[in-house]
């Protein structure tokens, strides 16, 4: 659970099939800036839902605010609101994500369910996602459990 935790963080999916540097580079290009992302994941006992205002920064920063609700099937969702940091590199048509910071704060109620992410959730975690569209307006990554989907 602590490793599907971290990857879902991320709020953000992204895929093309390219290959050289020059495409690797367009695609760095491509990714600076803000966007508004909505992010997916399947969980054991339902989904975790995320959006978030994102901005890839040109030094390998992603920074991100926005929330975090966990629907799950037997129990009343969780909500919260997040903020946090990513360093990222592209390779090989993938997203690379190492946490720098996150913070999470509980809104809504939580019961005897309730997560605490910030613990949860540890400096360092790793995510790899692969990039399926990005271009100049749009950003789509994603693994078998996660679905991001950008727009700027």
């Amino acid at each position: 659970m602590k490793k599907k935790l971290a990857s879902i963080i991320s709020i953000l999916s992204f895929s093309l099939a390219l290959s050289t540097e020059v495409y690797s580079s367009n695609m760095k290009a491509n990714l600076f800036g803000e966007w508004k992302c909505n992010s997916i994941t399947k969980i054991e006992d339902g989904i975790i839902y995320e959006n978030a205002n994102s901005e890839f920064t040109k030094d390998g920063i992603l920074i991100f605010e926005g929330k975090i609700i966990f629907y799950f099937n037997s129990k009343k969702a969780l909500n919260y609101d997040s903020f946090g940091k990513y360093s990222w590199t592209i390779s090989n048509n993938n997203i690379n994500l190492t946490l720098k910071n996150l913070e999470t704060k509980k809104t809504g109620f939580h019961g005897s369910h309730s997560l605490n992410l910030n613990r949860i959730i540890p400096t360092g975690s790793k995510a790899k996602f692969e990039i399926i569209n990005l271009t100049n307006e749009v950003f789509v990554a994603g693994d078998k459990e996660t679905m991001t989907y950008c727009f700027k």
